[in-house]
């Protein structure tokens, strides 16, 4: 007669159980590690040669002497910074020289260019077509965006190049981040602030899942297209750009804004709606106008949240016309069409780290 076999006890039971998870999570870890490089589930600013850096009270900045190529889709888009941390060729002189006029652009992503090609972003193309407009030998536009930057970044960036570098005017950017502005309203006190609270770490399968959770536990990376800001973060933005404004004008320096939707997938009448912050700015006198970019060859090849080359091209087509005539629209423009301009990544249908 054959003894029956005991069963495992509860004990056991849980220690069988604990072994075959471990083996679950070794087996998981080892094919993310095969498949999925470290760089693909970083954010930008943990990245050494990220195009993003983050100070320790969450301001974003731009890290200096970067050279790197992204793709967008089958389109390649490579960026340069300068020793300065501007995305610049070259060095950018305190003093400007004799017979060129100087224009500082503010933003975030937009005016930075992400998924625009060194040489095409909207400060670029403007200093290409100012100079025979405002009658000058030579116009500097210095790429003053910051990827993910608020409004309070922007304030900051403007305070930090205005201490180095003399200029003529500065042109303002939509700004589509509220990172900073979120964790103001709320005073977190986080231990690892830049992953609110989810640091990096050598087990890919946690990075892995930190990735995945990104989205709903970061909101580092704006506001929903279709909704916009809430009632608590429009103050700060307005107060923001209010306080932003003032400082320039103090300096007795020619500005002007210029608005931008958001996304390819906003609907029509918002991307045709000036940014909350507006009436706080027409208040001060600032001279605005904007594009809507309604065209699908406006935007990426994949990166649907910023627009192409062509995209580019409309903005500063609009920009232009502001900062030589001061005239502002009563409405956001949707011409130049995208479709004429020169596409880059923009024909193809199709997002990306930046913001």
């Amino acid at each position: 007669m054959t003894t029956p076999r005991p069963r495992p006890t509860a004990p056991r039971r849980a220690l069988y159980g604990l072994g075959i998870a471990a083996l679950s999570l070794l087996l998981v870890e080892g094919v993310v590690r095969l498949v999925v490089p470290t760089r693909a589930l970083q954010f930008q600013w943990e990245q050494p040669d990220g195009l993003l850096a983050l100070t320790e009270e969450l301001h974003a900045q731009v890290p200096p002497e970067v050279q790197r190529e992204f793709m967008d889709g089958p389109y390649p888009w490579r960026v340069r910074t300068n020793a300065q941390g501007l995305r610049e060729d070259a060095e950018i002189p305190a003093a400007i020289p004799l017979g060129e006029r100087r224009i500082l652009a503010v933003g975030d992503s937009w005016i930075y260019g992400w998924s625009v090609d060194q040489g095409h972003t909207i400060p670029d193309l403007l200093e290409g077509l100012l100079p025979q407009r405002l009658g000058v030998e030579r116009v500097q536009v210095v790429n003053g965006g910051v990827p993910y930057a608020s409004t309070l970044d922007m304030l900051l960036r403007w305070r930090e190049l205005r201490a180095t570098l003399d200029l003529d005017g500065v042109l303002l950017g939509t700004s589509h981040n509220t990172m900073q502005l979120h964790l103001q309203r709320d005073r977190r006190a986080l231990a690892h602030a830049p992953s609110l609270g989810a640091p990096p770490s050598p087990v890919r399968s946690y990075m892995l899942l930190r990735r995945l959770l990104a989205r709903w536990t970061r909101p580092a990376s704006g506001h929903p297209s279709t909704e916009g800001p809430g009632p608590a973060i429009r103050d700060m933005m307005r107060e923001d750009m209010a306080r932003l404004v003032s400082e320039i004008q103090a300096e007795g320096l020619d500005l002007w804004f210029l608005q931008m939707p958001a996304t390819l997938d906003q609907p029509a009448p918002l991307k045709r709606t000036w940014a909350p912050f507006v009436p706080a700015l027409r208040s001060l006198g600032v001279p605005m106008a904007g594009h809507s970019l309604e065209q699908r060859s406006c935007w990426g090849y994949e990166d649907l949240g910023h627009p192409s080359a062509a995209g580019a091209a409309a903005l500063a087509a609009v920009a232009a016309e502001l900062i030589a005539t001061g005239a502002t629209q009563a409405t956001i423009d949707a011409q130049p069409s995208c479709d004429g301009l020169p596409a880059g990544a923009s024909s193809a249908q199709g997002a990306s780290d930046g913001g």
